[in-house]
C-alpha cells in the first residue's frame, strides 16, 4: 500500500511541474508587435493572390441620379462569380448562405438584403407593387470564401459586386509574431479605401488596397490562441489597435484589446478613436491610457464560439474594466473569474 501510494505522490507531483511549468511557460510567451507594419511583415501585395470577383445584376431599375433602386416584389439578384467560390453568402440582417453552381451563378432575393431600406413606390404596367432602396448600397453585403491550396481567401464584395476586402490565410507560413508556438496560421487582410488626390478642386479621389490586419490563430493547448493587430491607412502604417486571445480554460476564452501607445481616448465613439489637440464640444466620454494597457475584454465560453466572434460577454469602461456584462452592454454578468486587467500585455516591440 506504501509503495502504491509512494508511486501516485511521485505521478501527482509529475502533473502538477507539468502543469506548472505549462502556465510558466504561458506566463512567458512574448508577442512581436512593433508599431509599424513595415516592421512586422513585407513583400506582400494582393496581386500576388486569387480571389473570385463578382458582377451582380437585379431585375430592378437604378436611378443613378436619385441613388435609388426600383423593384417589382418578385425581382431576384442574380450573381456571377468569375470562379465558384467554396461558399458564398450574404449578411446584412442575418446570415442567409447563397447556392453557387459549377459556373458561379447563385441567385437571391433582393429583399433579404435590405428589409429595412425598402419601401413601396407604386405600381408597373402590369399592375404589380413596385419598391425602392435608398442610402443602403456602400456596405459590403456579399461574402465568399475559396481554398487556393497554399493559401485560402475570404473575400467581402459591395451590393454592385466590386471587392472592398480580401483576407488572405497562408499555409506554412512563419510566425509573423514570433511568439516561438508551433502551428499558427496567419491571415493578411487587405482592403480597399478611398483617398483624396491632390486636384484643383480638391474633390478628386481615387480606390487603393492597404494592408489594414494582420493576425494568427495558434492551435489548442496553447494559452495564448490569438492575435490581432490593425494597422492605419497612413504614410507610415502606423498601429491602430491589437488584441491578444487567452485560452485561461476550454470555457474560458478572453479577447483584450490593449492600447497601442500611450493616448487620450473618446470612449463614447469606440475604444480606438484617438483625440488630437482638438477636444469636440459636446461631453465626450474621455480616458487616458498608457501603452500596452488593457483597454476592453471580450468573453466566449469556448473556442467555437471565440472563431464564431459569439461574445458572451464584454468589459465595462473606466472604473468598471474589470465589470462584465452580457452582450450588448446588458446585465453584469458575475460568474466570470479574470478581470480585463489581469491581462498583462505579452508585446515586444
Amino acid at each position: 500500500m506504501k509503495n502504491i501510494t509512494k508511486i501516485l505522490s511521485v505521478a501527482l507531483v509529475a502533473m502538477m511541474v507539468l502543469s506548472l511549468s505549462a502556465v510558466a511557460l504561458a506566463d512567458d510567451t512574448t508577442v512581436y508587435i512593433p508599431a509599424r507594419l513595415g516592421r512586422l511583415i513585407g513583400g506582400y501585395y494582393l496581386e500576388d493572390y486569387a480571389y473570385p470577383t463578382l458582377s451582380v445584376h437585379t431585375d430592378a431599375a437604378w436611378n443613378a441620379a436619385a441613388g435609388e433602386m426600383t423593384a417589382t416584389e418578385d425581382a431576384i439578384t442574380h450573381l456571377q462569380f468569375s470562379e465558384a467560390p467554396d461558399w458564398a453568402g450574404a449578411n446584412v440582417n442575418g446570415w442567409t448562405s447563397i447556392n453557387v453552381d459549377a459556373s458561379g451563378y447563385g441567385e437571391i432575393d433582393p429583399w433579404k438584403l435590405q428589409p429595412g431600406y425598402w419601401s413601396a413606390s407604386g405600381y408597373d404596367d402590369k399592375g404589380n407593387t413596385t419598391w425602392h432602396v435608398t442610402g443602403a448600397w456602400t456596405n459590403t453585403p456579399y461574402h465568399a470564401g475559396k481554398d487556393y491550396g497554399d493559401y485560402s481567401v475570404n473575400v467581402d464584395y459591395a451590393m454592385n459586386g466590386e471587392v472592398w476586402k480580401v483576407a488572405v490565410t497562408l499555409k506554412n507560413s512563419e510566425d509573423f509574431f514570433k511568439t516561438g508556438m508551433e502551428g499558427g496560421t496567419m491571415t493578411i487582410t487587405f482592403e480597399k479605401v478611398k483617398v483624396q488626390l491632390d486636384s484643383n478642386n480638391g474633390k478628386a479621389t481615387t480606390k487603393v488596397w492597404y494592408i489594414s490586419q494582420v493576425s494568427a490563430t495558434y492551435p489548442e493547448g496553447n494559452y495564448i490562441i490569438g492575435v490581432e493587430a490593425d494597422f492605419r491607412n497612413d504614410a507610415k502604417q502606423n498601429l491602430c489597435s491589437y488584441r491578444i486571445s487567452y485560452a485561461a480554460s476550454e470555457k474560458e476564452i478572453y479577447k483584450i484589446t490593449y492600447a497601442p501607445k500611450t493616448a487620450t481616448l473618446d470612449e463614447s465613439k469606440t475604444p480606438y478613436e484617438v483625440i488630437g489637440s482638438l477636444v469636440p464640444s459636446k461631453k465626450p466620454y474621455i480616458h487616458h491610457y498608457n501603452a500596452d494597457e488593457a483597454i476592453y475584454g471580450e468573453f466566449f465560453t469556448s473556442r467555437d464560439a471565440w472563431s464564431n466572434g459569439t461574445i458572451t460577454a464584454m468589459s465595462g469602461s473606466g472604473s468598471k474594466l474589470n465589470k462584465w456584462y452580457k452582450n450588448g452592454h446588458g446585465a453584469q454578468v458575475r460568474n466570470i473569474r479574470k478581470g480585463t486587467t489581469s491581462f498583462k500585455s505579452p508585446r515586444v516591440k
